[in-house]
Formats: structure tokens, C-alpha cells, sequence
């Protein structure tokens, strides 16, 4: 268990060098869609405020990588600020349905309603544990200091750290504007039942925690979000999760089931990646989990009770899904984030010290063969997006401001595009992976990016990726 208040954290730079004053600038650009419409982009970039650079703290680093606290603001809401962008109207195209967001709420004041208070014994290494706030972004989506100007000495011991929730609330505030009909909720593994995990009960039922929470929001907030959901199952456990999933199945909107495996090659049960600090590889697989007997031994459970099944795992795993997608031919199942491919040269400060060594050029190479192989499973679609993450080697939460949507759009369309050709428009659906990508530019950003890369499509396909694949799939 990582305890903040025990552990030194690394630390070796000024919150807010010089550089980060830049002059503000406005840029319009306007382009030609492909259904013969034009639109017009204006994004406005503001130089952040000037503020004193923060010392550096006395002691050396030592147990946790933690990159340094890239120019620019400090909290991840003020640097987003930085760049805003309306949304994009592409004529036709109608509403956007949403096929992957995470909620996280693991302050103390969230105590109660089976919901996990921070911290928690079953998500102690990932809740408060700042080797996350490096995985998902320095200025990080879930994890803030208390204030802007927060001591670096204090905010590395532990002493200034707040755990930032994101909850419905926050998330329709990013989605504001942006046409959005609905969305499913991917898992997140948080708030547990927490009596499961009491002496003489079921562990393997803490997820009807976090699914009984989204009970409530949908009802809350009804018609915005979360209109089907993913939820967690520790496939792994074989045919002791069938009791599980049969209380899945009392809930109308748990439409799938989530067991992720990102893992490096080498990596073993329950040691941390290779990317230090980074993951635990689930305990009971190897870096290939997917095809062990024991967690096939519960996947062929999903059919019984109408369960698609979610795989996140890294892009040298994609061929270990392939095999799985082949042996369970009847079985729906989709790739979560393209495969997340996890790139070393750009700017991705900890899988520079994973054992991954491959250049940009070899990730793109090796991927594509993988992704060319899956597409061959027509039972396989992908969700296209997830790359904004920090893990996968982008530096925009490096940079002291955002990128803007035509920025994005060029650097990820080779990969989102080569997707949408092996796999076809009836097998992909773009998605905001929320609060996540947002360690990386703003909701409108993002979606904007995927108007503009896919302005050269047909408009029936346009709606597919946007919308109708992800409604089919999910049975929205």
C-alpha cells in the first residue's frame, strides 16, 4: 500500500519557468467539409499569468518517477482554459453518442453509498498515489494540488495533495455544447462495495457498488448520461464470477463487462510494470492474461447473460485478444483505445524507463500488423480514441498550453484513420475516454479533432463512428 505521508516524492523542477509567457494569439481556421459545407475553427491561446518559480525541494528524489511539472499552469482546469474552441457544426451529422467515460470520487467525503472513501485497502496503490497523477498527466484529471500555488516540497511529501473528484456534474459541464445524446459508463474500479471485502463475503461482488452509484447518477440525471454501462468482473476467477454476473443481469443498462489487462512484456502477477510505478499486472495473469485458462474459463460465462465484453490492454498484447476474439467467435467484444500503444520518444517521461525501447516508427509498424490481424474477428469492433492519454507518448500535458483541434487531428489521424480503414465505419466508434483524455486538451477539443481528420468520409459514415456503431453495439 502506497502511503503518501511515508514516501518521498521526486521532484526536480520549477513549477512555472519563464518560458510559459507567451503572447496571446487568435487563430481562424476555416475548411471544407466533405459534405460540402465549410467550417470555421477560432481558438484563442492566452499567455497564463506571470508567477514566481517554485523552488526545488532540498532532498533527492527516491522511490517514485514522477515527471517534472511541465510550464504553464499548475491546475489542469486553468490550463485548459488556455485554449478554448466551439464546436464544430459538421450539417448532418446530428447528435453524438458517447461510448466511453469514467467517473472517479475517492475524497473523504464520499463515505457512504457503498461509495470508496480514500483511502480504501482494495485501491490503495492507484487512489492518492501520485505515480498515477504521472500515468494520466502532470497536471492530471483526477488528481490536483489543494491550490495554485502549492509549495513543490510539501505537495511531494503528500502534504498538499487533494484528490479531485469527477463526477456527473463536471462531466456535463465539459460536454456542454457539444450535442452530446448520451454516453456509456466504462468502469473504473472505485466505488466498491466495501462489505464485500468483510470476512465470510464474496470480494468478486465489490463492483455492484460502483454500478448501484450509477444507478443513482442515470437517475439524477436522466437522459444525459450513462444510459448503458460497463461494468468491472474479475473474469479471472473462472466460474466462481457467474453468481456476479447473475446480479449483472438484474440491472437493464449493464449492457457489458470490463477485465482489463495492460501489461509490458516480462511483467508478472502482481508486480508492477515495467513502467515503473505505472500498473499492477492483475493478480492471477501474466502480461498475456487473456489467454489463461482461468480467465477464458469465465469469459465463456459472458454469452449466457448477454454480456459484450471491453478489453484494455497495451498494443504488444493486441495478438493475445486475437486469439481470444477467434476462440469465442459468438462472444461481441471491442479494443478499448485503439490498443493503446505506448510510445517511448515522445515526451513520455516513465516508459522511457519501461523496458520498451521501440521508436515511434516501430510502435506504428508493429501496431498496424496487430490491428490488421484483429480486424480479420468480425467480432471485433474498436474504440477509436484514448491516445491523449500521457501512457501512449503525446506530449500535449507537457506543453504550457493546449493544442488546438487541427493539431490533434493531424497527429492522431494516421492512427485513427488506419483503424476506421481495416475495420470499416460499421465496426468503429470515436470516444472521449473523459476524465482521461483530458489530461491532454478540453471534451470540444477532442471531438472537434474527430470532425476535422474524418471531413473526407462519406456523411453515412461519419454518423456511424459518431453515434450509430456504438448505440448497435451496446443495445442503447
Amino acid at each position: 500500500v502506497f502511503n503518501l505521508k511515508s514516501k518521498r516524492i521526486g521532484f526536480h523542477a520549477n513549477r512555472t519557468p519563464e518560458s510559459v509567457h507567451a503572447a496571446m494569439s487568435t487563430t481562424t481556421t476555416t475548411t471544407t467539409t466533405g459534405d460540402g459545407g465549410t467550417t470555421t475553427v477560432t481558438t484563442t491561446i492566452s499567455a497564463p499569468p506571470a508567477t514566481a518559480a517554485a523552488p526545488a525541494p532540498a532532498e533527492e528524489a527516491s522511490e517514485v518517477l514522477r515527471p517534472p511539472v511541465p510550464p504553464g499552469p499548475t491546475l489542469l482546469n486553468d490550463w485548459i482554459a488556455l485554449c478554448t474552441e466551439k464546436p464544430i457544426e459538421v450539417p448532418g451529422l446530428g447528435p453524438i453518442f458517447d461510448p466511453h467515460q469514467h467517473f472517479f470520487k475517492f475524497d473523504e467525503a464520499s463515505a457512504g453509498d457503498n461509495i470508496i472513501p480514500n483511502p480504501a485497502p482494495a485501491i490503495a496503490g492507484f487512489s492518492g498515489n501520485p505515480a498515477m497523477e504521472s500515468s494520466f498527466g502532470v497536471r492530471n484529471s483526477v488528481f490536483q494540488p489543494r491550490h495554485s500555488h502549492a509549495d513543490p516540497a510539501k505537495f511531494d511529501a503528500g502534504e498538499d495533495v487533494k484528490v479531485v473528484v469527477y463526477m456527473p456534474e463536471h462531466l456535463l459541464a465539459d460536454m456542454a455544447g457539444n450535442n452530446i445524446e448520451g454516453t456509456l459508463y466504462q468502469q473504473a474500479f472505485h466505488m466498491l462495495d466495501m462489505a464485500a471485502f468483510a470476512e465470510g463475503a464474496n470480494p468478486l461482488m465489490a463492483p455492484l457498488g460502483e454500478v448501484r452509484a450509477i444507478a443513482k447518477y442515470r437517475e439524477q440525471h436522466k437522459g444525459k448520461m450513462c444510459q448503458v454501462m460497463n461494468a468491472e468482473a474479475h473474469l479471472s476467477a473462472g466460474a466462481a464470477i457467474e453468481p456476479y454476473l447473475a446480479e449483472l443481469a438484474k440491472f437493464d443498462f449493464v449492457c457489458g463487462v470490463r477485465e482489463g489487462m495492460a501489461a509490458l512484456e516480462g511483467d508478472k502477477p502482481g508486480v508492477p510494470s515495467s513502467i515503473p510505478e505505472l500498473f499492477v499486472v492483475p493478480i492471477g495473469t501474466d502480461w498475456n492474461g487473456y489467454d489463461e485458462p482461468k480467465f477464458r474459463e469465465g469469459f465463456a460465462l459472458l454469452d449466457k447473460y448477454n454480456l459484450t465484453f471491453d478489453a484494455w490492454l497495451f498494443h504488444k498484447q493486441i495478438p493475445c485478444l486475437t486469439r481470444l476474439a477467434k476462440a469465442f467467435p459468438k462472444t461481441q467484444i471491442c479494443l478499448n483505445h485503439i490498443g493503446t500503444p505506448v510510445i517511448v520518444n515522445q515526451g513520455n517521461a516513465f516508459a522511457t524507463k519501461s523496458k520498451n525501447t521501440q521508436s515511434y516508427e516501430e510502435v506504428f509498424a508493429e501496431w498496424k500488423v496487430s490491428i490488421s490481424a484483429l480486424a480479420e474477428c468480425p467480432n471485433v469492433v474498436v474504440k477509436v480514441g484514448g491516445l491523449p492519454m500521457p501512457i501512449c507518448g503525446f506530449d500535449w500535458n507537457q506543453r504550457p498550453v493546449p493544442p488546438t483541434a487541427a493539431e490533434v487531428a493531424q497527429r492522431l489521424a494516421p492512427w485513427y484513420m488506419f483503424v476506421i480503414e481495416k475495420f470499416g465505419a460499421d465496426r468503429c466508434m470515436f470516444e472521449s475516454n473523459f476524465p482521461m483524455d483530458r489530461a491532454s486538451m478540453s471534451y470540444t477539443c477532442l471531438w472537434n479533432a474527430y470532425k476535422i481528420m474524418t471531413e473526407g468520409l462519406p456523411l453515412a459514415d461519419r454518423k456511424k463512428l459518431f453515434r450509430e456503431t456504438a448505440k448497435k453495439f451496446y443495445r442503447v
